[in-house]
C-alpha cells in the first residue's frame, strides 16, 4: 500500500505540471517527443473549462495510437471506410464533416444507442475536430490482435515518421481536403450491405483463443511459447511471480500482460470460449471500450459509463460506519460462452465456488458467524450477516462488527450463454436442484450497504467498477480487461488489485475486513477512491479524453500529418498556409 500511494502521488504530480497553454505544449513536447496537435489551445481551453485535474499525462492516447503512424493517412481512411461497409463486423459509425456530426444508418437498433451516446460525448467539442470517420465497435470483445513481429515494425516505422515531425517548427493546421477523401458511397447501400462478410476477420466464437491470437502476440521466448499448461487445475506458482509480492499484486499493469502466464489460458472465459467474437490479426482503427494486453484496438470512454448504465445514486449510499462487513457481489455468469464444461475454470464460476467454499470453512471452524436474516429496506436474501450473537442489530441502528467478515454472492438469473447440458450443470452447481428457482436479481443500489464490493470481468470490461468507485465502499477488482482510466485510477490507492487466480481474494478480505489497521486501511482507500472519482472521472473527464483522443487521430488520417501541429508559441494558433482554416 505504500507503494502504490507512493508511485500514485508521483504520477499525479507529472500529470498536473501545466499551470497554462505555453507549459502544457512544452511538457508534451519533452514527454512525447513531437508538437501538440492543431487546435490543441482549444482542448486546453476546455479541459481548464470543467476543472479536468489531469493536463500533461495521457500515455493511453500516445500508446494506443503509436502503431497506427506507421500506416498511410489514405490506407487508415480506407480501413476505416472498410470496417463500416460491413456492419456485420458489428460496428457502429460515426462521421464529422464540417464540425457537425451524422451516424452510419447501418446500426443495429439494439446498438444504436451506444453510438447516439458517442455522439452526445462528442458533440461540445466537434466543431473544432477535423474530418473524419470513426468505427466504433458495439461487441463486448475486443477485435484487433497484431502478431509480434509484425508489430515491432509497425511500431519502428512509426517512430520514425514521428521523428520527422518532430523538429519542424512551420507547423500547419487540419487539410480542408484529403487525397482520396473520404468514402461516403457506403452510406446510400441497400439491406444486402449486411449479408457482406469481410476476408480481413475471423469468428472465434466459442473457440479458445490463446494460442493464435495471445502467444502470437508475445516474444519467441516468452513463457506462453515456451510452455503449454495442460492442466488447468493445479497452480502455477511461476505464472504470477513477475506481478506478485508476498502473495498480493504488487504490479497491476504487468498482471494483465498474458506473456508470462501460460495458465490463464484456461482461467478466463475470454481466453476459453468467447461468447461473440470476429478478430483481425491485421491493423484496423477499431474504437473499443475495453481490451485485453495484447490486443490492438484504440480505447475509448464507454458509453455504458457514459450514459450511467449502472448509475450510482449517492443519496441511497450510506457512511461507512453503519455498512455490512460483507463482501457481495450478484450477477450473471456472461463472461465465456460455456460448453463441453469450459465454464468451470471461468473466473465469475471459480470466484462464485470460492465465496462458497469459504463461507462453508468459516462456518464450520468459527471463524465467522453467518445466518440470512432481513434487513428492513432490503431484499429478503441480501443480508447473511453477523450472528446469532447480535440478532437485532441491523444497518440502520449500528455498525457491522469489526473481525467478522461476511460472504455474501451469488449468481443471479438463468444461465443462458451455454450448450444446454452446461446450462443445467450450472443450474444445478449454483442453485442446489435441477427444480430450484434461479435467485432473483436485486436493486444495484443495494451495493452500498456492504463494505467490501468486487468487480469481476464479464464479456468484457465490467460496468460497475465505476459506481463502485464512486460510493463509500471499498472496490476489489480481478480483471483481464483494461480501459481508458486505468492510467489515472490506481491500485492500492484507490482500489484492492486481485490477482485472476483469486488466491489472494481471502487474504485480502481478512485482512481488510478484520478490524484494526486493516480496517482503517480499507476506510483510507475507499474514501481515496470515492474523492478522486468525483474529480477525475465525471463524464467531463470523459470528454476531455475523448476530445484530446480525436484531435491526435485527426492528426493520423490526414495527409500532411509530419506538418501538422500546434506551435505554442504564444499566439495562440498555429501557422497559416493555404489550405488551413483555424477559424
Amino acid at each position: 500500500m505504500a507503494a502504490g500511494r507512493a508511485e500514485s502521488d508521483t504520477w499525479l504530480a507529472d500529470s498536473m505540471q501545466s499551470t497554462s497553454l505555453q507549459s502544457a505544449v512544452k511538457v508534451y513536447r519533452q514527454r512525447y517527443g513531437l508538437p501538440p496537435p492543431p487546435n490543441f489551445d482549444k482542448w486546453y481551453d476546455f479541459a481548464m473549462s470543467v476543472n479536468s485535474p489531469i493536463i500533461d499525462t495521457f500515455d493511453q492516447i500516445n500508446s494506443d495510437l503509436l502503431p497506427f503512424w506507421a500506416i498511410p493517412p489514405a490506407l487508415l481512411r480506407q480501413k476505416t471506410t472498410h470496417l463500416l461497409e460491413h456492419p456485420s463486423l458489428s460496428m457502429g459509425g460515426l462521421l464529422i464533416q464540417n464540425g457537425q456530426i451524422s451516424i452510419s444508418p447501418h446500426v443495429h437498433g439494439t446498438h444504436r444507442w451506444m453510438v447516439d451516446v458517442v455522439e452526445e460525448m462528442v458533440k461540445p467539442f466537434s466543431k473544432w475536430l477535423p474530418d473524419m470517420q470513426l468505427a466504433f465497435n458495439l461487441d463486448d470483445e475486443c477485435r484487433v490482435t497484431v502478431p509480434i513481429a509484425d508489430m515491432i515494425d509497425l511500431k519502428d516505422k512509426a517512430r520514425a515518421a514521428r521523428s520527422r515531425l518532430q523538429p519542424k517548427q512551420d507547423l500547419v493546421s487540419f487539410s480542408q481536403a484529403q487525397d482520396p477523401p473520404w468514402d461516403n458511397g457506403f452510406l446510400d447501400a441497400d439491406e444486402s450491405i449486411w449479408d457482406r462478410w469481410p476476408d480481413s476477420f475471423r469468428v472465434w466464437s466459442k473457440s479458445p483463443i490463446f494460442s493464435e491470437l495471445i502467444a502470437t502476440t508475445c516474444a519467441a521466448d516468452a513463457p506462453v511459447n515456451q510452455v503449454r499448461w495442460w492442466n488447468r487445475k493445479a497452480r502455477c506458482e511461476g505464472c504470477r511471480s513477475p506481478h506478485m509480492e508476498n502473495g498480493f499484486v504488487r504490479n497491476w499493469t504487468l498482471s494483465a500482460d498474458l506473456c508470462h502466464q501460460p495458465d490463464l489460458e484456461h482461467l478466463h472465459g475470454f481466453l476459453t470460449s468467447p461468447s461473440a467474437m470476429a478478430a483481425s490479426q491485421s491493423l484496423f482503427p477499431v474504437f473499443s471500450q475495453s481490451r485485453v494486453h495484447s490486443f490492438a484496438d484504440i480505447l475509448y470512454p464507454s458509453p455504458w459509463s457514459f450514459h450511467d448504465k449502472a448509475a450510482y445514486e449517492q443519496e441511497k449510499d450510506i457512511p461507512w460506519e453503519r455498512k455490512l462487513n460483507s463482501v457481495y457481489w450478484r450477477g450473471a455468469s456472461s463472461d465465456g460462452f460455456a460448453i463441453r464444461g469450459s465454464w468451470q475454470m471461468f473466473l465469475r464460476a471459480r470466484f462464485v465456488h470460492l465465496a462458497s467454499t469459504i463461507r462453508s470453512a468459516a462456518q464450520k471452524h468459527s471463524m465467522l458467524r453467518v445466518v440470512a436474516r432481513h434487513w428492513p429496506g432490503l431484499s429478503t436474501d441480501v443480508a447473511e450477516t453477523v450472528g446469532s450473537a447480535h440478532p437485532n442489530l441491523s444497518p440502520r441502528s449500528g455498525p457491522a462488527l469489526d473481525g467478522q467478515v461476511v460472504v455474501n454472492v451469488s449468481f443471479v438469473g438463468s444461465f443462458s450463454r451455454c450448450d444446454s447440458p452446461d446450462c443445467d450443470a450450472e443450474h444445478v452447481t449454483f442453485y442446489g436442484l435441477p427444480s430450484a428457482e434461479p435467485h432473483a436479481a436485486h436493486d444495484f443500489q443495494e451495493s452500498w450497504w456492504h463494505r467490501h464490493l468486487v468487480d469481476l470481468d464479464g464479456a468484457a470490461f465490467s460496468g460497475r467498477f465505476l459506481p463502485f468507485l464512486r460510493s463509500a465502499s471499498l472496490p476489489y477488482r480481478a480483471a483481464l480487461f483494461r480501459t481508458w482510466w486505468e492510467e489515472r485510477v490506481h491500485p492500492w490507492k484507490h482500489y484492492v488489485p486481485l490477482d485472476l487466480r483469486l488466491v489472494d481474494l481471502w487474504p485480502a478480505l481478512n485482512y481488510f475486513g478484520g478490524g484494526g489497521a486493516g480496517a482503517g486501511n480499507a476506510q483510507e482507500i475507499a474514501e481515496a477512491g470515492r474523492l478522486w472519482a468525483e474529480k477525475a472521472l465525471r463524464k467531463q473527464d470523459m470528454q476531455v479524453y475523448m476530445f484530446r483522443l480525436l484531435l491526435e487521430w485527426g492528426r493520423i488520417v490526414d495527409d500532411r500529418r509530419e506538418d501538422l501541429g500546434f506551435s505554442g508559441d504564444g499566439s495562440g494558433v498555429v501557422h497559416e498556409h493555404a489550405n488551413a482554416d483555424i477559424s
